[in-house]
């Protein structure tokens, strides 16, 4: 098995204790031995990226990945040096928004979402590279059980919903620190022509925005 120090830097969260209590910053050290066993959360196999050790007889988990993977929302604060979680993200459902992963929607279009294990996405700046400067907010809001739900209501305000299911699919994309879901469509086989609009849902309000060039 693996060995490591752990240092003062370092943020774990006990299973034990669940998320209810963070290890605090001091100047110890821990010597803590990678786990060889498997993490099941509600009946399911949980892949973290991150080492999961054990340090005198308890098992810590990555934080930010755990927080991820059960719904809260995490944050740092580094001049008072605090860690902070809440116990949701503002949202109706609670999938899993940290693995990334593949499916079909029932109109037979293809989507993928980009979970927090493979991709750091920001909204500040995908808006900043595509130029995103006009906006419009819809007078609906997104509240669906689950994802691939939030998904197919998603393309039903968007219009992408009647297009070819075979030509076009859906990407989402997730920014952790913003709280909001990026839906953007997907051209199979040919290059984006004209505008870029996107879809963005704010976990907190389940406001949807349409956000574009102006050129679309």
């Amino acid at each position: 098995m693996k060995k490591y120090i752990i240092m003062a830097s370092s943020l774990v969260v006990s299973v034990a204790i669940l998320a209810t209590t963070v290890l605090a910053l001091s100047t110890r050290q821990f010597t803590a031995t990678e786990v060889d066993f498997k993490i099941v959360m509600n009946g399911e196999e949980r892949t973290f990226h991150q080492p999961i050790v054990a340090i005198e007889g308890r098992t810590y988990l990555p934080i930010r990945e755990f927080c991820d993977a059960v719904g809260y929302s995490i944050s740092w604060d580094e001049e008072g040096r605090v860690v902070s979680m809440s116990d949701k993200k503002g949202l109706i459902f609670n999938d899993d928004l940290f693995t990334s992963r593949e499916g079909v929607l029932e109109n037979g279009r293809k989507y993928v979402f980009y979970g927090t294990d493979k991709h750091d996405f920001s909204l500040e700046n995908y808006i900043k590279e595509w130029k995103l400067s006009a906006y419009t907010v819809f007078d609906v809001k997104i509240q669906e059980e689950t994802l691939e739900k939030t998904i197919n209501k998603v393309q039903g305000l968007s219009g992408w919903g009647l297009q070819n299911t075979e030509n076009a699919g859906i990407a989402v994309y997730y920014d952790s620190e913003a709280e909001v879901l990026l839906f953007e469509k997907i051209n199979y086989g040919r290059p984006q022509i004209g505008g870029i609009s996107v879809i963005v849902v704010t976990c907190k309000d389940s406001v949807a925005t349409l956000y574009s060039n102006g050129a679309v």
